[in-house]
């Protein structure tokens, strides 16, 4: 009986390929896959909306303004101002300015002048014009005048009048005499009297004297604050 062949076990023969030559194999199961991955042939993806899209804002986010938007308000809507918090949790109280304080804004202008030596013996003078953007807001009229003696004042008055609105504003103030002085008789007056002088215009004094013999001198100071205008 003959015996059967026997062959010897070969060398084991290891195949290494390089990067530029890979085996190609077929992914089972759930893996991880490191390094760079290339995706080619992408097709064309076709996605548009359906219905309305609803965007959900997650936790408080910060929001920031850069520069100086101009931000609008539809009609019926509302800010809502919240105070900052100290370390302790207690709202820090917000800081109001008042715009319109009289002291931010003192405005005080004096006019002065004569009464002609005729039977029209009326004086005038011109204050300060109002600046653009601002309105003047009188609240005291001081002032004094110096005739010769015997004279009576009359038609004391100081306003003003708009000729684009028409609007007109006058006080009157009331001379008192302080006694004569050197052939003169003194005058002071002294008006607690509120009225309003729109920017660009220009108000006035006028003062009269019976006295047509001489001469007439009369100053008036108005004195209050400016507010602005939007």
């Amino acid at each position: 009986m003959r015996k059967p062949l026997f062959i010897p076990p070969g060398p084991t023969v290891t195949v290494i390929n390089t990067s530029a030559n890979p085996v190609p194999t077929t992914l089972v199961g759930t893996s991880s896959i490191s390094g760079t991955v290339v995706i080619s042939n992408v097709p064309t993806v076709n996605a548009q909306q359906s219905g309305a899209w609803n965007v959900g804002i997650l936790g408080t986010p910060s929001v920031s303004l850069v520069g100086t938007p101009v931000v609008s308000l539809a009609a019926g809507g509302g800010v809502s101002v919240a105070n900052a918090v100290d370390g302790s949790g207690n709202p820090i109280p917000l800081l109001i300015r008042d715009a319109d304080n009289p002291a931010r804004q003192p405005f005080i202008t004096t006019c002065q002048g004569l009464t002609p030596m005729s039977a029209n013996n009326l004086g005038t003078c011109s204050f300060t014009t109002v600046p653009a953007g601002k309105r003047f807001v009188v609240e005291t009229a001081t002032g004094g005048c110096q005739a010769p003696s015997g004279s009576k004042l009359f038609q004391l008055a100081a306003g003003v009048f708009n000729s684009t609105s028409g609007r007109e504003a006058v006080i009157s103030v009331l001379p008192v005499i302080t006694g004569p002085f050197n052939g003169t008789d003194n005058f002071v007056m002294n008006s607690s009297q509120r009225f309003y002088v729109d920017p660009g215009d220009t108000p006035g004094f006028s003062f009269g004297s019976t006295d047509t013999s001489g001469s007439t001198f009369c100053f008036l100071t108005l004195s209050g604050y400016l507010i602005n205008l939007p």
